[in-house]
């Protein structure tokens, strides 16, 4: 009887084992989607930077030049010119956001004014799902099973 309770012991913390093990695979998984989707926002944002970049550049090189000159654009255009600056910085703006929440998503956040408990992140979560297999497999060795 008592090999009975042992060997149904046993298959049932190989089968918690094997659930722990989904779950790992799982959070691998989300843990791959995110820092994808960080590296898309990261790239967005790097492009976007370097269209600002560019448009400033350009506005300072009309307002460089003579007013007679016929390449130079119109007070107008060139006010529009700094509208569209604008609103890519916004755009911008809204990339580096997305970078920051999909870094506290992977790697969690310390607690602050505005979050006093922070959060945990995928990371932390993996190592913790690490840690449980480790003790399954250690109370498994430790009785025998």
């Amino acid at each position: 009887m008592f090999k009975l309770f042992k060997s149904e012991k046993k298959r049932y913390f190989e089968a918690r084992l094997q659930q722990n093990r989904f779950k790992i695979y799982a959070t691998e998984c989300d843990r791959y989607q995110s820092k994808e989707m960080r590296e898309e926002a990261r790239q967005l944002f790097d492009a976007e930077k370097a269209k600002i970049a560019a448009a400033e550049e350009f506005i300072k090189a009309q307002e460089k030049l003579p007013k007679d000159d016929k390449t130079k654009l119109s007070h107008d255009e060139l006010e529009r010119k700094k509208d569209s600056i604008a609103k890519m910085g916004i755009t911008r703006d809204g990339y580096e956001q997305n970078i920051k929440e999909l870094d506290n998503r992977i790697n969690g956040e310390a607690p602050s004014a505005e979050n006093p408990l922070g959060t945990h992140g995928i990371q932390e979560l993996l190592d913790a799902q690490h840690q449980t297999e480790e003790l399954i497999k250690s109370y498994m060795n430790h009785k025998g099973l």
